[in-house]
């Protein structure tokens, strides 16, 4: 079953229910730093926010992954969202066993809901030798080297800062 993580969320073995209501309290507790008010008197704010997560974690359920040559990669088994709750990365199960979790920045990747797949713009060889995600925090370092690895440059990043013009590289 995939899991939705908001960025800085750690890993574990808690339920996805469990994953979901902390991002829900993350999301209110940024609500209630910035206004200096309680969480109820936003309540709606963040329940909409924490079902968006919960509807892009569904929505990628069980999708198989392939590579450009339509080599089989895995399943999604997490996923992940930043600060707009839109996803980032797909977490899919790589290696012996499928005991290595590699994320897979959403850019280099295209989502065929009809046939539940998602295509990466990637060799399956790049994917499995792509970092590994150790189920700690998503850090802004992790996050740049999987970028480079996969021909990426990530906006806001050190080698490539956000008030620097230029292209992004598509995946497709």
């Amino acid at each position: 079953m995939s899991r939705a993580r908001k960025r800085g969320e750690k890993g574990g073995t808690n339920s996805t229910q469990n994953r979901i209501e902390g991002a829900i309290d993350n999301i209110r507790g940024r609500i209630e730093e910035a206004t200096g008010s309680a969480s109820g008197d936003r309540g709606e704010t963040t329940e909409g926010s924490g079902d968006r997560i919960r509807e892009s974690q569904e929505s990628y359920e069980g999708y198989e992954v392939y590579d450009r040559r339509q080599e089989e990669i895995g399943k999604v088994d997490e996923l992940f969202v930043g600060e707009n709750d839109q996803p980032e990365y797909i977490g899919v199960r790589t290696g012996l066993l499928g005991t290595k979790l590699t994320l897979i920045p959403m850019e280099i990747t295209r989502v065929n809901d009809r046939r539940r797949l998602i295509e990466v713009s990637a060799d399956k060889d790049v994917v499995n030798d792509a970092p590994s995600f150790d189920e700690g925090e998503l850090t802004a370092e992790y996050e740049d080297r999987v970028y480079r690895h996969f021909g990426l440059e990530r906006a806001g990043s050190a080698n490539y800062p956000s008030d620097t013009p230029g292209e992004r590289s598509p995946g497709y």
